[in-house]
């Protein structure tokens, strides 16, 4: 269907606003980054040996590990004294047993309450990974040593050693580059921070390619670009378009970005304001505009025409059929307005449950999706089916009161003692708890 003439210049008239070119710049720039700062920093020795010295404990050495299986008899943490030495005796024959040389897994399976680790291993781990009754007492053992029966919070324990892997530090001139590359890595960023703040005014002054200079850099001069287009050296031009809009001729920029790409410092060379596209220009953009609104407009026609001839279940397979189209069936929910291969679609879910037996027919209309619907059947919910879902709606308001009676105390809190929270989802007030379930 082929756009009138007299059709698209009035749709162009009416929606002129869509069709407004932004203003344009042209701008010369460079990319300063890391690597230009990084040529330059210089790292002493014995700032490499500081650093060491302040980070050997914990850069640098790899601390004590053991390895170690365990026979486990859960108990409570405030369990009373007489269940404590009633399940010590129970552990007694199996303390025996493996100090007389009995299999250790054996005595395990037949006497463990550990149903998370059924063979008892408790892999490598650190002093600080287990509670410090049973950390004392593994790593004083050697591999193949037993414990006593061990107290702890989760229950009683008997700990056989498997495994001792001994504190292991890395020497200054192993890790020495690794040490100088980091510190010249951090200096080199905070050089660039301070050449961030410096840079703009040095190149208002002395202009961009003496900055260039100094820095062995090369100079990028762009086209016109209004963030659509991609830049040499950028990619998308939308950071930069955002970064020099409002600017004028020779204003001078920086656009702050990942250190290790780099900032890019920048000068306007030209603009141009912002413009109406003449008809002209944009006039394959308008006549599909228009064309799809005719086919719009062509199909409600048709539509609205053969709704009320709908009256027998098979009327609506063979309209479809008449105009090449398949009827296809969908199942329409209360709670969800997401309908299969068409997306979110609230009108038709609302014409959906407007059908009855006696009033099986509806029509749907959503921007440019016109639908006929037909009632194939209603579902309802059986009692069960119902409850459970009744059940899964009260869980989630239980959960959603908890939580904000649980940010009000973190934010109270907040406010009264100054703490520092570094969860930024906590650092809002909360919202105010759900309709539902509040409590007069």
């Amino acid at each position: 269907m082929k756009a009138d003439p007299e059709a698209v210049q009035a749709y162009y008239e009416k929606n002129k606003q869509d069709f407004v070119q932004p203003p344009q710049y042209r701008a010369r720039y460079v990319l300063l980054n890391l690597a230009h700062m990084e040529k330059d920093a210089d790292v002493q020795p014995r700032a490499v040996e500081r650093y060491y010295e302040r980070n050997r404990e914990t850069e640098f050495t790899a601390p004590k590990r053991v390895r170690a299986r365990q026979i486990l008899k859960r108990l409570a943490s405030n369990a009373p004294d007489a269940e404590v030495a009633a399940q010590r005796e129970q552990l007694g024959p199996a303390l025996a047993a493996a100090r007389a040389g009995q299999d250790f897994g054996a005595l395990i399976k037949k006497y463990s309450d550990d149903k998370a680790s059924p063979d008892g291993d408790l892999g490598l781990f650190r002093r600080d990974e287990m509670p410090a009754e049973v950390a004392d007492v593994a790593f004083a053992l050697q591999p193949g040593q037993l414990s006593g029966i061990v107290r702890s919070p989760f229950g009683l324990h008997i700990l056989k050693v498997t495994e001792v892997h001994p504190e292991v530090r890395k020497p200054l001139e192993q890790v020495r580059k690794q040490i100088e590359d980091k510190l010249r890595s951090e200096r080199a960023e905070h050089q660039l921070e301070l050449e961030f703040e410096r840079l703009p005014a040095r190149i208002q002054k002395d202009g961009l390619d003496a900055v260039a200079k100094e820095y062995g850099l090369s100079v990028t001069q762009t086209g016109w670009f209004d963030g659509t287009q991609p830049l040499p050296g950028l990619g998308s031009s939308a950071e930069l378009y955002g970064r020099v809009k409002g600017h004028r001729a020779n204003d001078v920029g920086v656009l702050k970005r990942n250190p290790v790409p780099g900032h890019v410092f920048f000068q306007v060379t030209e603009v141009k304001d912002a413009f109406t596209r003449p008809l002209a220009d944009v006039q394959v953009l308008v006549e599909a505009s228009v064309a799809e609104a005719q086919r719009r407009e062509a199909a409600l026609v048709e539509a609205k025409a053969a709704f009320p001839k709908l009256k027998a279940p098979g009327d609506l397979a063979a309209y479809g059929k008449s105009q090449g189209l398949a009827a296809q069936t969908a199942s329409v929910t209360a709670t969800n307005p997401n309908i299969p291969a068409l997306g979110v679609n609230r009108e038709f879910q609302q014409a959906a449950f407007r059908l009855t037996a006696s009033q099986p027919f509806a029509l749907s209309i959503r921007n440019n999706q016109v639908h006929l619907l037909r009632l194939k059947r209603r579902y309802f919910p059986k009692p069960e089916q119902e409850q459970e879902v009744k059940g899964r709606i009260a869980q989630q308001l239980e959960q959603d009161w908890r939580q904000y009676f649980i940010n009000a105390a973190l934010q109270e809190l907040r406010e009264k003692t100054g703490v520092k929270i570094l969860v930024p989802d906590l650092l809002t007030a909360p919202a105010a708890p759900p309709a539902e379930t509040r409590r007069g």
